[in-house]
C-alpha cells in the first residue's frame, strides 16, 4: 500500500516538474514599448529602382521569435477604436482606408537582436510585399485588392504597434 502511494506520489511530483519545464522554456512574444523601434527611412519613389515603396525599421531591442508588429499609413483618429480612419465615402469599402492606405502585419520567425534593420517593401503595382527578416501579411487592403499600402508622394505617414 505504502508503495502503490509513494509511486503515485513520483509519478505526480514529476508530472509537475514536467509541465514547470515545459512552461519556462516557452517563448512568448516580446511586448514593445514606445521607443523600442525606430523608422528610419522612407521611399515612396515607385518609378525608382527598385520600383517599390519602402520603409526601414530599427530595432532598438532584441526581440523574440513570434513577436508581432503591425505596421499602417492610414490616419490616425485617437485613443478609442478604430483608431485609424475608416472611409467608406472616398469609395473604399468599410473598414478599409482611403484609397492608397492598408495596413500588414509582420511576426519575427526568430530572434530579432537589437541594432538590426528591418527593410518592408510594397509593391503597389504587383501587390508584393517583402521583408529584409520576418514574414508579412496584408491586414487591410487599400481599395485596391491586394495591396497592403500604396505611398503618396506627399502627406503620408507610417504608424507601428
Amino acid at each position: 500500500m505504502k508503495y502503490k502511494l509513494l509511486s503515485k506520489l513520483k509519478m505526480a511530483l514529476a508530472t509537475v516538474f514536467a509541465i514547470a519545464a515545459m512552461a519556462f522554456s516557452s517563448q512568448a512574444q516580446t511586448t514593445l514599448s514606445a521607443g523600442d523601434i525606430m523608422f528610419v527611412g522612407v521611399n515612396s519613389d515607385e518609378t525608382g529602382s527598385p520600383a517599390a515603396d519602402e520603409f526601414v525599421v530599427l530595432f532598438l531591442e532584441p526581440v523574440t521569435s513570434g513577436t508581432v508588429i503591425y505596421f499602417t499609413d492610414m490616419g490616425y483618429t485617437g485613443n478609442s477604436a478604430p483608431y485609424f480612419q475608416q472611409n467608406p465615402n472616398n469609395g473604399c469599402a468599410a473598414g478599409t482606408g482611403a484609397v492608397s492606405d492598408g495596413m500588414i502585419k509582420w511576426t519575427a520567425s526568430g530572434a530579432v537582436t537589437a541594432g538590426t534593420q528591418l527593410v518592408i517593401r510594397v509593391n503597389p503595382a504587383s501587390g508584393s510585399i517583402s521583408a529584409s527578416t520576418g514574414s508579412l501579411s496584408i491586414e487591410v487592403q487599400t481599395s485596391s485588392v491586394g495591396q497592403g499600402m500604396n505611398f503618396s508622394a506627399a502627406g503620408e505617414a507610417i504608424h507601428a504597434f
